[in-house]
């Protein structure tokens, strides 16, 4: 039997197998069998009774010349073109075919005897041809196949389904038409096949979801096109929502699925229900894939797949919709959703479809990206817009893209509005229409807020946009939408008049509401109206925006939001307005707005934002009436010099935001009364004087402290109640006011309430203790604080410390919950040498002897002279400094100059690697090991300089022990290491605690990876550590046992010895690394990264193993190399693609 096995092969070919067998007494049998299930399986088959005309009859290859004959011509096919021979023994012996005994024996013995009477001339040439025949047989025998005695305990429908199976991997078919250019389809993919292919014994359902146009069918095709032949059975039903809406829709589609999956005709099916128990039937006995494609009602669901249990163990089921809560009820189904093209897919698809070629032709670079950009990475769009550009001129090109940019492609519109389409009722289409008009890009509370005052129920419509991929939450908590998705909401829209804008419901097109506005065209058919500020006062005189004409009178009264963001107002209107129901106020960037209008007609305005209105120096006193306010921004006023009194009777503010106040410099006592108030922004605040409203003149630090405790008895800032400091701050942001630690009250400990504190950019020099009373503190910001040297403890609630440039801070203790929640981002702190817990740095002399000698250093008074250049890889900076031991994890170790592994180290290697076998010591116990290198500066030009450096300060380091007998791996990061000078080697030396976690003859490796682009190891070495058994002192002689003694007298504890799940990524595998502790934490444990970052450091990969000296093991091949500034490559280097991994780690 032979198979086509390439798909192109198969495609010109009329068939995919060819039947070649022997015998009447298995035609009509096993032949007949074999072939139907070929056939039922898809596969076409040529056997020699069928659709061509018959050649000779074959009756047995041993005694048929002709099927020996044919046999030759298969084997020469197999040689020149690649086709699949697939033996199948079916009542003979392998061996006979291969040694032609047994039967095949005597055919031959016949056949040579034949030969012997023949002529000389063609006895030769038939001995060729009989010994042709003998090679054919022993070739194919020696491919395998299937032998029906062996397998399937001699069934031969088992057998017979074995073959078929393994056929239709072989052949490797598709059986559904995929796009023809499927851009991106591998990684769409990758998961779902992992998934179909799982061999889970439960039955799966999978969600594939996402916006029209997105690929969704295009994913599941694929996807089903490599796994059919994996089931029993399988049905791809294809457009189910347009298929339901034609008559007995859902019962055609019932039968199909029948017929798919009985492979066969299927019986009459008269309604849903009779279907449905004749599909419950179908499915309980087999295996099946089922995908159901383009699902927008679950009852389409239901009519086609019943309940979940009714299908048989490791069915599979795959749904498209662009519904993502379709299943909400079924807890235990899969989700995936489709993501758009990036930039180099949408390119490559684009360019197929306008070029036939994966990229543009010479002067479209511009104007296909201009095409991209529109169309958002969806396949659809750039396949239709491809298409319809295909062929044309620039100036077309041009013009059809200016259309695109006023008026979508409809045939693309279409496709996305079906999701319009599909929502439940007029309210949900209304939001939706309103929040892709005025919405997009807003704060979802605000948006909320606003749309609840005009009638809609917001949240729960929301929730249905977002189920049918209309719309999506930002992790900003914006409201966002793809741009096709909102260019159809807008098209819905414009069509309602296409000619007069006045006729719309809604305008967001600031053009179209300039020109109704202007020309006063309007109706009452508008129902929202956005209106670019700049633009409508540009070249105006007017210096108010409300009139007093009636329809102008009427729209004021319906007004719940006021957005006069960038306008040219100088003043927003004169005296008081009646707007009854307004909500929200925005004047922010109105650069000549001076003073702040009446707001004595707004009872219900909540929001008030005066953002860097520059020209404000006057808020009205009709503010205090504001009874419902509760934020306000007044965000680089820079020349407003006071706020007036009423704003304290502002019982319901809780946001007030003063930053970049400059010039402020009256502040009203009573802003103590704001019961309210829980957050607090103040930065850029001058400190220098602040005038009370009383004409008293004060420190600015003593009257905003007062205000902050609402001290009341004591007159100045030095000395205050601690009972009686606010309780209500929840946020408070001090940065760049200039605080000094005598500006920050000494007890802290009564804002009980405060989460977030931002003393940024401030010269304090320390903290109070009373911090760590801030018992729900969990972000404090210290940044820039240039002066700040030490912290304190802080309270057990942190979450985030930031601290980045803090250039004199050099320690930090009693760090709460630092591999469990707390983020620390101590970047550019070039002095910090300590964090308690975690990791110290000082100089090698400070630390005792006896972990001196451990690590074979001797003559430390020379080495205080010798200066180190290291890096620092918790902060990314660099400091040169003299000598210096680093302790972390219970590891010690030290950067010094030199250029040799000690000679006491008995196990050593030429390279970045060595292997070797644990010693066993009878007398002797051990407790770790030691492990040097020797290493210089890469020689790869791109990173040799370091200035030049793309990852800027940021290099790549880890050392990895992998314990192979046990299936243990650490990997380790120092905190710091030596930078080797220009020419120049250095020698990192550590000694390790690892006695819990070594045997006597454990296979061990220990390996540099990730140095290529920083550093190029020229040699490693180790040295075992014992405890002292015999009284015996010093470093050994040359000719004992090279180990080192180690004094029990003061064992050092290292995490290797104590619980080490902390720092466990998976079982059995341990990162040691302070710098990516991040990684660790508990919120990490499902991130993307956090496997990419295991797969690339924990991987197993094959490397060479060399010479060793001095009675050493295993160690990895590669010398130093000469010293030439050619390009360094070194073979031998772990297998890491060193830009991924630093983007994981977040260096770039």
């Amino acid at each position: 039997m032979a198979d086509q096995e390439a798909s192109s092969s198969t495609s010109r070919c009329a068939y995919h197998v060819f039947l070649s067998f022997r015998g009447k007494d298995i035609r009509k049998t096993f032949i007949d069998h074999l072939y139907t299930a070929l056939v039922q399986a898809g596969i076409h088959v040529f056997r020699d009774d069928d659709e061509i005309e018959r050649g000779e009859k074959i009756s047995s290859y041993a005694s048929s010349r002709w099927c020996l004959d044919e046999l030759l011509k298969i084997v020469q096919r197999r040689k020149n073109s690649g086709q699949v021979i697939f033996p199948v023994f079916y009542d003979v012996d392998p061996s006979h075919v291969r040694k032609q005994t047994g039967t095949f024996a005597q055919a031959f013995s016949s056949y040579e005897e034949e030969v012997e009477l023949e002529t000389d001339e063609r006895k030769k040439e038939s001995l060729e041809k009989v010994s042709r025949w003998r090679a054919a047989l022993t070739e194919v025998a020696n491919l395998g196949g299937k032998v029906l005695q062996n397998e399937a305990d001699g069934h031969e429908s088992r057998f017979i389904q074995e073959i078929v199976k393994q056929i239709g991997n072989k052949l490797n078919r598709t059986v559904l038409n995929v796009a023809p250019h499927p851009i991106g389809i591998d990684t769409r993919v990758k998961n779902i096949n992992l998934w179909l292919q799982d061999g889970s014994t439960e039955v799966g359902v999978l969600a594939i979801y996402g916006m029209g146009g997105i690929g969704k069918t295009t994913v599941a095709k694929t996807a089903y096109n490599l796994n059919f032949d994996k089931f029993d059975g399988s049905s791809f039903l294809a457009n189910i929502r347009e298929a339901s809406e034609q008559p007995n829709g859902l019962v055609r589609i019932q039968r199909q699925l029948l017929s798919d999956i009985l492979k066969k005709k299927a019986e009459k099916v008269y309604n849903v229900d009779e279907g449905i128990i004749k599909i419950k039937n179908a499915v309980s006995c087999k295996r099946v894939l089922l995908v159901v494609d383009d699902v927008d009602q679950l009852d389409q669901l239901n009519a086609v797949i019943g309940m979940r249990q009714w299908f048989y163990p490791g069915s599979k089921i795959v749904i498209t919709t662009r519904h993502e809560r379709l299943l909400k009820a079924d807890d235990v189904c899969e989700m995936h959703k489709v993501k758009e093209l990036d930039d180099r897919e949408s390119l490559q698809l684009f360019s197929w479809h306008a070029f036939g070629q994966d990229n543009p032709i010479e002067g479209y670079m511009e104007l296909s990206e201009r095409v991209l950009q529109h169309c958002g990475g969806i396949p659809l769009a750039l396949q239709v817009l491809g298409s319809s550009m295909s062929g044309r001129s620039v100036d077309v090109w041009e013009s059809a893209i200016k259309k695109l940019e006023a008026i979508p492609d409809s045939h693309i519109l279409k496709k996305l509005k079906v999701s319009f389409d599909s929502l439940e009722d007029d309210h949900d289409k209304n939001l939706f229409l309103d929040i892709v008009c005025f919405f997009i890009g807003k704060d979802k509370d605000y948006t909320v807020r606003i749309l609840d005052e005009c009638g809609f129920f917001t949240i729960g419509g929301i929730q249905s946009l977002i189920d049918r991929c209309l719309l999506m939450i930002g992790e900003d908590n914006k409201m966002r939408t793809h741009d096709l998705i909102r260019d159809m909401g807008r098209e819905i829209i414009r069509q309602e008049s296409p000619e007069e804008p006045g006729e719309r419901s809604r305008l967001w097109h600031h053009k179209d509401s300039l020109y109704v506005l202007s020309e006063k065209t309007g109706t009452e058919t508008i129902k929202g109206l956005e209106l670019d500020m700049q633009m409508f006062m540009d070249g105006k005189s007017v210096g108010t925006i409300f009139g007093n004409d009636a329809k102008g009178q009427r729209s004021k009264e319906s007004l719940v939001a006021l957005e006069l963001r960038n306008s040219s107002l100088k003043q927003a209107w004169r005296g008081a307005k009646e707007l009854i129901l307004l909500r929200f106020l925005n004047l922010s960037h109105s650069h000549g707005l001076t003073k702040t209008p009446d707001f004595s007609g707004l009872p219900n305005l909540e929001r008030l934002i005066l953002k860097d209105c520059i020209a404000l120096m006057e808020v009205h006193e009709s503010i205090g009436e504001l009874e419902r306010l509760v934020f306000l921004n007044l965000t680089d006023c820079k020349n407003l010099r006071k706020l007036p009194k009423t704003v304290c009777k502002l019982q319901s503010l809780k946001k007030l935001i003063l930053s970049g106040c400059s010039k402020l410099v009256e502040l009203p006592i009573e802003l103590g009364n704001l019961e309210s108030l829980t957050v607090l922004h103040a930065d850029k605040i001058s400190i220098n004087q602040l005038v009370s409203t009383t004409g008293e003149v004060k420190s600015w630090r003593a009257r905003f402290w007062s205000w902050v405790s609402r001290e009341r008895k004591c007159p100045e800032p030095i000395t205050f109640s601690l009972a009686s400091l606010s309780h209500s701050l929840v946020k408070l942001s001090l940065a760049n006011c200039n605080l000094s630690n005598d500006a920050i009250p000494i007890d802290l400990r009564s804002l009980s309430l405060l989460q977030y504190l931002n003393l940024s950019e401030n010269p304090i020099c320390s903290l109070p203790e009373s911090i760590k009373g801030l018992c729900v503190l969990q972000d404090l910001w210290l940044d820039s604080c240039t002066s700040l040297q030490s912290l304190p403890e802080l309270p057990m609630s942190l979450i985030k410390l930031k601290a980045i440039n803090c250039t004199s801070l050099k320690r930090i203790t009693n760090l709460p919950n630092m591999l469990k929640s707390l983020f620390l981002d101590v970047s550019d702190c070039c002095k910090l040498v300590e964090v308690q817990g975690l990791f110290k740095l000082e100089p090698i002399g400070d630390f005792l002897p006896e972990m001196i000698n451990n690590l074979g250093l001797s003559n430390l008074e020379s080495m205080r002279n010798i200066e180190v250049e290291l890096f620092n890889n918790m902060t990314k900076t660099r400091m040169k400094c003299p000598v210096q031991g680093l302790y972390e994890f219970g590891i010690f170790s030290a950067s010094v100059p030199g250029n040799e592994i000690p000679g006491w180290f008995g196990h050593k290697a030429m390279g970045h690697m060595i292997t070797f076998n644990v010693p066993s010591q009878p007398n002797l116990k051990m407790r770790g090991f030691n492990i040097c290198f020797v290493y210089t500066r890469s020689k790869d030009q791109k990173y040799r300089y370091w200035g030049d450096s793309k990852y800027g300060n940021s290099y790549s380091y880890f050392i990895k022990i992998s314990n192979r007998t046990r299936g243990k791996k650490w990997v380790y990061s120092p905190t710091f290491l030596g930078i080797p000078g220009t020419g120049e080697d250095m020698t990192w030396s550590s000694h390790w605690k690892f006695a819990n976690h070594m045997d006597d003859g454990d296979e061990v490796s220990v390996s540099l990876i990730g140095w290529s682009l920083t550093f190029r190891a020229k040699e490693c070495g180790i040295g075992f550590v014992y405890e002292e058994q015999e009284e015996q002192k010093g470093m050994p002689t040359k000719g004992e046992e090279e180990v080192t003694k180690y004094s029990s007298a003061r064992p050092f504890e290292n995490v290797s010895d104590d619980d080490m799940s902390a720092y466990q990524l998976k079982s059995g595998d341990y990162f040691l690394s302070h710098p990516d502790y991040f990684m660790l934490l508990e919120q990490a444990r499902d991130h993307p990264a956090r496997a990419v970052l295991h797969e690339y450091l924990f991987q197993d990969t094959v490397q060479s193993t060399g010479s060793t000296s001095e009675g050493g093991g295993g160690g990895g091949g590669g010398g130093e190399g000469d010293d030439s500034d050619d390009y360094y490559v070194d073979d031998n280097y772990d297998d890491i693609d060193e830009e991924e991994l630093m983007t994981i780690l977040g260096w770039q």
